[in-house]
């Protein structure tokens, strides 16, 4: 086994940027958000493999594969992901199916704590604050809305590679002991219930 190559926190940056401007708009129904993550690993896999252009085409073809996750918090992924190609390269062990299965693994149990804390806290959250500024002719309604969606969703995006790049391929078995994705997906969901019950209570009249 080769010295492991440590993929540099620029390159980890570029991969972020990547997967911001391409998950969405490179989204179809055949892979999903799939060809998003395959650009998404374009900087890593030119630095694994810097000299060897059949090797980048082997490893990003290999990437292109159905992944369905929550954007922000499936960062998480490419950080996994990121730490085992570093492992590939340096002929660890680790198989590509390995790979595919981990990110099959992680994006189920990954889009549903994201999808529980951005589309149904953060966003409405911001919604209740935004509208009812709004409703008052004051335009901090719209910045505060944004705020208090992005701010979480930058920050969780950038977080979420260095967790999963760390932990590697414990991750998923950290996250299955004691109940973590179930206590916090429904923690979520009070949250936003609350949120929502709030709203209606002080914007609603009868």
């Amino acid at each position: 086994m080769a010295e492991v190559v440590k993929v540099s926190k620029s390159t980890q940056k570029k991969s972020i940027l990547n997967w911001f401007l391409s998950c969405a708009v490179g989204g179809n129904y055949e892979f999903m958000h799939g060809v998003g993550f395959m650009y998404s690993m374009v900087p890593v896999v030119k630095e694994l493999y810097p000299n060897d252009v059949e090797k980048q085409k082997e490893t990003l073809t290999r990437h292109l594969t159905f992944l369905n996750t929550e954007p922000e918090v499936g960062t998480v992924i490419h950080g996994v992901t990121i730490a085992m190609e570093e492992q590939v390269a340096a002929g660890a062990d680790c198989d590509a199916d390995q790979i595919v299965g981990l990110k099959s693994a992680l994006m189920g149990p990954l889009a549903g704590i994201g999808d529980s804390f951005f589309w149904g806290t953060f966003r409405i959250i911001g919604a209740g604050i935004g509208a009812s500024l709004a409703a008052q002719g004051s335009i901090l309604g719209a910045i505060l809305f944004l705020l208090i969606y992005n701010i979480p969703h930058f920050l969780v995006r950038y977080q979420g590679l260095r967790i999963g790049y760390k932990s590697g391929v414990n991750f998923l078995a950290g996250l299955s002991q004691g109940g973590v994705i179930a206590a916090l997906t429904e923690a979520a969901k009070i949250l936003g219930l609350v949120v929502v019950g709030s709203m209606a209570a002080s914007m609603v009249s009868l």
